[in-house]
């Protein structure tokens, strides 16, 4: 399969893309994410997902190429978010595939069950807290490697 160039591969039946929230910190599409607090007490903060293993919601930053946009406001998979910018993210569905990050460490196959790790990412995971599978092979024992998923 040829290397993506987008995050969301497939979206799955009933899948949201909130109210942009913004960053907490710096975010890469494909980062797993989790809601962290209010910004100015309204608009909601976004940061990476640092639960290992627990139960998490699918909520992934997307790239944000907009239409009528150009120069350091397009983000494309390898653009990361500074801290204070707003993020196009998506809260995935059942079926959904996504481009996300394989942490360091963990080399899969495909449909091998995939879970939260701290920093974003996913890890090798098993029993009830497994969110993800994956669907390609991917070797990420030296970097974290990106690796589409599908949202169980």
């Amino acid at each position: 399969m040829p290397t993506p160039n987008t995050i969301l591969i497939v979206s799955g039946p009933g899948g949201i893309t909130p109210p942009e929230p913004i960053a907490n910190e710096i975010i890469k599409p494909g980062h797993h994410l989790k809601y962290v607090g209010l910004h100015a007490g309204v608009q909601q903060k976004v940061g990476l997902q640092q639960s290992a293993g627990g139960s998490t919601y699918p909520l992934f930053a997307l790239e944000a190429d907009y239409v009528g946009t150009s120069g350091s406001s397009v983000k494309r998979i390898d653009n990361p978010y500074a801290s204070g910018d707003r993020v196009h993210a998506y809260m995935a569905e059942r079926g959904a595939r996504i481009y996300a990050w394989l942490a360091q460490g963990n080399s899969v196959v495909p449909d091998q069950p995939l879970m939260a790790a701290p920093n974003g990412e996913l890890r090798i995971g098993s029993g009830a807290t497994v969110g993800f599978l994956a669907k390609e092979t991917v070797n990420a024992s030296a970097a974290a490697a990106r690796i589409i998923v599908e949202v169980l």
